[in-house]
């Protein structure tokens, strides 16, 4: 702190403006309706019980200094347009300055930022905290730079979540490289030997290919550090819970195209008509459990209940067998006789039951059917299975593995994309957002500008007029990830362009061609 010289930070706010001011951005106002701070994008602050809002400025204003969030490494912006420049701000503030009795004295601080921008508003340098950035449609057939390996769910282990890499510097990236990514959970200090419960702790990040831990016993996070050009993003399924989208009748059985539904008749392969419904037992013996079970049926009976609260529980043969997947065990079915007919039948509830030692048994799920409206009973048969899943953080020994992958460009891809090709804005109504400002002090409205936009890597753009003459030919050559083409509105004769209707052709060699059209009103 320049006042106290303690260290005393307490977060970041991101900033983000169309204009090297900021000036959208500056939306909170002082007690008198005049705007006083900038609205953050975002903002993380260390988890130390400092929060909420703050008077400021003699009482006339009040500082937010956050929600005890902790700190992340990593934000996307996904509320931009593509060819717009956007500014960006990353400042770090302190909780100010309080006294012997707790009343604040000094008013937080924090990071100025500066966007340097010449006459014709070009940008000429930044602080070191500042960053302007222009998105852009990619090109046709371009595969991003990363990763072509399936981060969508765990290359090894129980753990349903997922995750994702982001390079940020592609000088550190060691393309081609192996990476491993493991976790650690907490299992030895569960609850009771019942519930199973565990969360993640910590992920080591190993670099395969060269045999270096770059990250050891980190803390689980949403986000990583940037290291070897690369940050890790987390989607960790903290709570135990079902998962909906892979829990019900399994159609495809052991394939990649696995399909999941409660209603048998949505399923490929079923006969039978019984509507599925599970719940967790809410019974004083139900423990939810983050194993996963099926229900497995045959045509004949291959199951008698265990003599069990035979006052509640009916004992007769079924043709049904329970599993818990994550030991490979059977488990016990318990019947609950609703209509009691004193046999099992569509009317009964089935209870999983797991008994974990001599003295220990606990409930884990309830499983009762429907049939449709109108329709008689078909019963399970032969090959059916109902799956119980649930969702569950990474456990110990989960792994993800991928290899880094420089960008590409796949031709077939790009034909197949060549119909994305498209002219912005159109029709162009005198003004288009991708127009440069224009500083007061000069004459004239500046540039004029539309955008040619998913093109292919290497291409030729032809303008004509609807007599069929040349108006304009442009050349679009890039070895980045941009699709987009700036034109200025002015003819092969350096005039400008007229209003009306224009035709376009694109040629990009080996790839193929695509003519629209797009129309200038003035």
């Amino acid at each position: 702190d320049r006042f106290t010289q303690e260290f005393d930070f307490e977060g970041y706010r991101l900033y983000k403006g169309t204009n090297n001011l900021l000036s959208d951005a500056r939306t909170i106002t002082d007690v008198q309706g005049t705007p006083t701070f900038y609205k953050p994008l975002a903002q993380w602050d260390l988890d130390n019980g400092i929060s909420g809002t703050v008077p400021v400025l003699e009482n006339t204003a009040a500082y937010n200094l956050g929600d005890d969030t902790g700190l992340q490494y990593f934000y996307v912006d996904e509320d931009v347009t593509n060819g717009v420049t956007y500014y960006y701000a990353l400042v770090a503030y302190d909780h100010g300055v309080r006294d012997s009795t707790g009343q604040l004295q000094i008013d937080p601080q924090e990071n100025v930022f500066n966007f340097s921008v010449d006459q014709f508003f070009n940008l000429r340098g930044t602080s070191q905290n500042a960053e302007a950035v222009t998105p852009r449609a990619r090109p046709a057939g371009f595969i991003e730079s990363g990763t072509e390996d399936d981060l969508s769910s765990i290359t090894q282990g129980v753990g349903t979540g997922s995750m994702g890499i982001t390079i940020v510097d592609m000088n550190e990236v060691q393309f081609g490289d192996t990476y491993k990514v493991q976790f650690s959970d907490s299992l030895d200090a569960v609850f009771s030997p019942a519930t199973n419960y565990y969360a993640t702790e910590s992920y080591d990040f190993i670099n395969m290919t060269t045999n270096d831990t770059l990250l050891s016993n980190r803390s689980m996070e949403e986000s990583s550090p940037k290291i070897e050009g690369l940050v890790l993003r987390f989607d960790n399924d903290e709570e135990i819970g079902y998962n909906l989208n892979r829990m019900g009748w399994v159609g495809n059985y052991g394939e990649e195209n696995e399909q999941f539904n409660f209603d048998p008749r949505r399923v490929d392969g079923y006969e039978t008509n019984w509507i599925a419904n599970i719940e967790v037992n809410s019974s004083s013996n139900g423990v939810l459990t983050p194993d996963d079970f099926e229900l497995r049926w045959s045509d004949e009976d291959v199951y008698y209940p265990p003599r069990f609260q035979t006052a509640t529980y009916l004992r007769d043969s079924l043709n049904v067998i329970a599993v818990n997947l994550r030991t490979g065990d059977l488990t016990e079915l318990l019947i609950v006789d609703r209509n009691e007919n004193g046999e099992y039948d569509i009317a009964d509830r089935l209870v999983i039951m797991e008994q974990l030692s001599a003295a220990v048994r606990v409930l884990r799920h309830d499983i009762t059917f429907r049939t449709p409206s109108g329709e008689n009973s078909t019963p399970p048969g032969e090959g059916d299975i109902l799956r119980i899943a649930n969702r569950k953080p990474f456990a110990d020994g989960d792994f993800f593995q991928f290899t880094t992958s420089e960008a590409t460009v796949d031709e077939e891809l790009a034909q197949s994309e060549l119909d994305n090709i498209k002219v912005v804005p159109n029709p162009y109504l005198a003004y288009s957002l991708y127009e440069p400002r224009v500083s007061s002090s000069l004459d004239g409205r500046g540039e004029r500008t539309i955008k040619f936009i998913n093109l292919p890597q290497e291409c030729t753009i032809r303008i004509f007029n609807i007599r069929g003459e040349t108006i304009q030919t442009l050349k679009h050559s890039t070895s980045t990830n941009d699709g987009d083409l700036n034109w200025d509105l002015r003819t092969k004769d350096g005039l400008d362009l007229a209003y009306g209707v224009y035709i376009y052709h694109v040629e990009a060699p080996g790839i193929g061609e695509k003519t629209g059209k797009f129309a200038i009103v003035k």
